[in-house]
């Protein structure tokens, strides 16, 4: 409780995330801040939310990762992170905290109409024609799927509709 009401009296928000779903809902209701922090193995399409953050206006983003992995910190700074921080906490703890990842009830009707679709194995473009829409949009719902589900791979999309019983 004092320690939030030091950050109040310092003018600063603070929120956390368990997970790239809950990530994205945060950041979509509030408007950019300074620094946000992003543990990239809590967030499993790290660059995908390190995108998000950059292109929604945040003026740093920090990658957090679980040892100095030359790689990783690449990929996160070619993601638009601005700088790194070695995390102190075991990897079984973060494998743990990560298993909430994949929120289907974030899912507009739009979007799980599309993932059915997806599932049938049709191509964005056939989509596009079956919605009366341009491939252009169905791939704009794929993208904030992706986004939701935490991963930008279609059949993974569609195995994890099907464990939330969206797919038949």
């Amino acid at each position: 409780m004092a320690e939030s009401l030091a950050l109040m009296d310092m003018n600063l928000v603070v929120f956390e995330a368990g997970n790239t779903a809950e990530a994205f809902r945060l950041i979509d209701k509030r408007p950019a801040g300074d620094l946000a922090v992003v543990d990239l193995g809590l967030s499993r399409p790290a660059h995908v939310l390190l995108k998000a953050l950059r292109g929604r206006g945040w003026r740093s983003v920090m990658a957090m990762t679980a040892g100095s992995c030359v790689s990783r910190v690449c990929d996160a700074i070619s993601a638009g992170a601005t700088g790194w921080l070695v995390d102190p906490c075991e990897p079984d703890a973060r494998a743990e905290a990560d298993r909430g990842a994949g929120d289907t009830a974030l899912l507009s009707a739009r979007e799980v109409q599309v993932i059915q679709m997806v599932a049938e194995g049709m191509t964005n473009a056939a989509i596009g024609r079956e919605l009366k829409r341009s491939g252009l949009t169905v791939k704009s719902h794929l993208s904030r799927i992706a986004l939701k589900l935490a991963t930008g791979d279609r059949a993974e999309m569609v195995a994890i509709a099907m464990r939330a019983g969206l797919v038949k």
